[in-house]
């Protein structure tokens, strides 16, 4: 009996240790920076339904226009399905917070894990007080103190289980950092 309790906790230790090494904010990894020019999203922090053109959103079966709501981050533009099996998303811009102070409060997720949209650095991350793995924030760096931030949430209509909410929310954060590069060009 000693034996196989000594190899439970071993079992148990070595999930630990693989849950907390892989996409945890602890890995040791550095913080992803910004390498390419920064982007200006100044304007779009009061206006975040401007992120995403009434077309594009359209193509994503997204009703528009957008709604103006709130976030913890500030205002947000929330976008409703039109069809079935397609996640609420919601898409804001955060000021004066670089990706390096997502990674800092590591311990507000219980997920948190590398990207890239665009070229730009990305992390995903699930709040942990939302308890939910249908939900997934994109967090793109598009400058040292500046990140699009884009929620993808169950609708309540998707089958959980084939709901990839962060593969969600990186292809909607394409098409916002797509619409904003070409603005830049």
């Amino acid at each position: 009996m000693a034996i196989r309790r000594a190899a439970l906790r071993g079992l148990l230790l070595a999930v630990a240790v693989l849950v907390t090494g892989c996409g945890g904010p602890d890995s040791g990894r550095p913080v992803p920076t910004v390498t390419l020019d920064p982007l200006d999203v100044t304007p779009y922090a009061s206006r975040p339904c401007d992120l995403l053109r009434d077309d594009r959103a359209g193509r994503r079966h997204l009703a528009t226009p957008g709604t103006l709501t709130s976030s913890a981050d500030g205002p947000v533009c929330r976008w409703t399905p039109t069809q079935p099996r397609v996640p609420v998303y919601t898409a804001g811009v955060v000021l004066g917070k670089g990706l390096p102070d997502v990674t800092g409060r590591g311990g507000d997720y219980s997920f948190l894990d590398r990207s890239e949209i665009a070229h730009y650095p990305a992390l995903h991350t699930r709040d942990r007080a939302s308890g939910s793995n249908a939900r997934c924030t994109t967090r793109v760096g598009v400058a040292d103190d500046s990140q699009v931030t884009v929620t993808a949430d169950d609708n309540g209509e998707a089958v959980r289980s084939s709901l990839d909410a962060c593969s969600e929310a990186d292809i909607l954060a394409t098409e916002i950092l797509g619409q904003l590069l070409a603005a830049t060009g």
